[in-house]
């Protein structure tokens, strides 16, 4: 199934259409976008996106985005983080770890996957910061595309701390935070603090390019502290990516420069020919947790709609008996992910009703 529009391909000035397919894998959901002749080389992307609405409106680049780097020959995985989107709610009350254990997990399943030896992250916003922690971590990462980043985690739970108490002083947890669908235990809080990207030791030689629409003292600092440690680090302007960061509403406008970031991941991380392998079966796309089983389902004409089936886990079957079922449609620019649809299907669950929210 062709997953651009003819004029999301001009746009993107993608060459060969790629394959999309919902996956599932450590409790997240995720889209697997391949290059739909099969022809993909040695290096796969991790796209990281940011939190709340930071993930809605670049939710549709996102897509594009994937799109024109698997066309490129780069397969490339976009996921939820645990707690968030269509993935599984976080077992643990600390999401600072299990968001970086879920970048791994991408990048362990992907490259698993796709037979890639090295991958790069991508990252927006905060995405970009749990990109370069993550990025610390490991040896095969080799390359790092950082759009619009948090240099420092105090800075940005700062900004969380003033919407969250303007929305609701009294909903604030001691020490913890609480926005909308954004829980943060005290714990949670006080680690996203700590963290700040001049301490991040790069993998060596690693290039990194970071677009941003100011560049900040801090962040100018952290690209000279990447430099002397022996990174190619390139700071791009961010004309042409501002349909990344507006409003939902806008989504009608030409979509973001996505040629952009294919043209420098082409010279940056070069992908050499992979050994042909036969392709995998992407496995149990199915997640399970108390109350609700999800499914993703295609319907339409030739398949063309997308939405997730969420059903009661009463019975084996995943089906209450139930004569009553609810279709949630996506508001505007606001994917079927949108917390308040998928808070509201798991609620319709827990209660035996089925629903089906949808693009």
């Amino acid at each position: 199934m062709l997953t651009m529009s003819t004029d999301d391909n001009t746009v993107c000035d993608v060459a060969r259409p790629a394959r999309m397919s919902p996956v599932s894998f450590a409790g997240c959901f995720g889209w697997l976008h391949a290059p739909a002749d099969g022809a993909a080389g040695d290096v796969a992307v991790v796209l990281c996106a940011g939190l709340k609405n930071d993930a809605i409106t670049a939710y549709r680049s996102f897509r594009l985005l994937a799109d024109a780097m698997a066309a490129a020959g780069y397969p490339t995985l976009r996921f939820d983080y645990p707690g968030t989107g269509n993935s599984r709610d976080s077992a643990e009350p600390e999401h600072w770890a299990a968001w970086q254990r879920s970048v791994h997990a991408a990048a362990d399943w992907l490259r698993e996957q796709s037979g890639a030896r090295r991958v790069v992250l991508c990252g927006l916003r905060f995405g970009a910061t749990l990109a370069m922690v993550v990025a610390e971590q490991r040896d095969d990462v080799a390359g790092l595309l950082l759009l619009e980043p948090v240099p420092r985690g105090g800075s940005y739970i700062r900004q969380l701390s003033i919407e969250a108490m303007l929305h609701d002083p009294g909903a604030q947890a001691h020490g913890g935070l609480v926005l909308h669908e954004l829980r943060l235990s005290r714990e949670t809080v006080t680690l996203i603090s700590q963290v700040d990207l001049r301490k991040v030791a790069l993998p060596p030689a690693c290039p990194v390019a970071v677009y941003a629409q100011t560049t900040t003292p801090v962040l100018h600092d952290c690209a000279e502290v990447w430099r002397s440690g022996g990174s190619q680090v390139t700071c791009e302007e961010f004309a042409g990516l501002e349909p990344m960061l507006r409003p939902v509403f806008m989504n009608h406008e030409p979509p973001a420069d996505m040629a952009r970031f294919v043209d420098w991941l082409k010279v940056a991380v070069p992908a050499r020919s992979a050994s042909p392998r036969q392709a995998r079966a992407l496995g149990d796309t199915v997640l399970r947790a108390a109350g609700y089983v999800e499914a993703p389902l295609r319907f339409g004409r030739a398949g063309n709609l997308f939405g997730i089936l969420c059903r009661p886990s009463g019975s084996p079957s995943g089906h209450s008996g139930a004569e009553l079922a609810v279709v949630i449609g996506n508001g505007g620019g606001l994917p079927h992910s949108a917390a308040v649809s998928v808070d509201l299907a798991r609620r319709l669950a827990a209660a035996g009703i089925a629903s089906l929210r949808m693009d």
